[in-house]
């Protein structure tokens, strides 16, 4: 009989193992019609254990968009203070992290509940004009997301080994904001009610060592 225990425990102890790290990135929604007429470059190189990112847009539309750039150093559900090397950093499938500055949504469980939506801030650039960002980034990456690495299903990591990066941001047109957004403070809700008017500009995928 205490055979027949220690199996099943290991057997137990096993399965627990195989399951550790298994939990998924959660899903956001799809944006809805054609993206903003917009010219996006962008670049991430390494040096020694910094990746260095540029990025620019260009508002090639006849409306205004917003650039949500201002991601805080930690979440926060009214004012937000956005830093400027602050990022998003979540798996994409294979070994590849996605390093961000955009929406997400709230992620559909059961297993936990948040009292408001955490906020990400949003940077107005009007039609014809540009706008450019510098970011640096330390490796190695630890992956971060406004609602945290779980949400009820275990703990969600990073691809291993995380061999290459993109680099996106999201883009929202000016005519659709949020209720609490004002032009004097834009701030965007990470819900699906943003996702879905979200377009994200991505970089080429670029190899990393850490």
């Amino acid at each position: 009989m205490r055979r027949l225990v220690l199996a099943a425990a290991l057997l137990l102890a096993a399965a627990t193992a195989g399951c550790a790290g298994s939990a998924r990135e959660p899903v956001s929604a799809a944006p809805t019609g054609a993206p903003p007429d917009a010219e996006f470059s962008a670049s991430v190189t390494q040096e020694d254990e910094v990746l260095h990112i540029r990025y620019r847009l260009v508002n090639k539309g006849s409306g205004g968009v917003y650039v949500l750039n201002g991601v805080p150093l930690q979440e926060q559900t009214l004012s937000v203070r956005p830093a400027a090397d602050a990022v998003y950093v979540t798996g994409r499938g294979g070994h590849i992290a996605e390093i961000a500055k955009r929406a997400f949504d709230m992620p559909d469980t059961d297993s936990k509940a948040w009292e408001a939506p955490y906020r990400v801030a949003g940077h107005l650039v009007a039609p014809g004009e540009a706008f450019s960002e510098e970011v640096t980034v330390a490796l190695p990456l630890h992956r971060r997301h406004p609602y945290g690495d779980d949400v009820g299903e275990g703990v969600i990591e990073l691809p291993d080994p995380t061999d290459t990066v993109v680099f996106c941001v999201g883009v929202v047109r000016e005519a659709w904001q949020p209720p609490e957004s004002t032009p004097a403070l834009p701030l965007f809700p990470h819900l699906s009610s943003t996702t879905s008017n979200q377009h994200l500009f991505c970089s080429a995928p670029a190899p990393v060592a850490q």
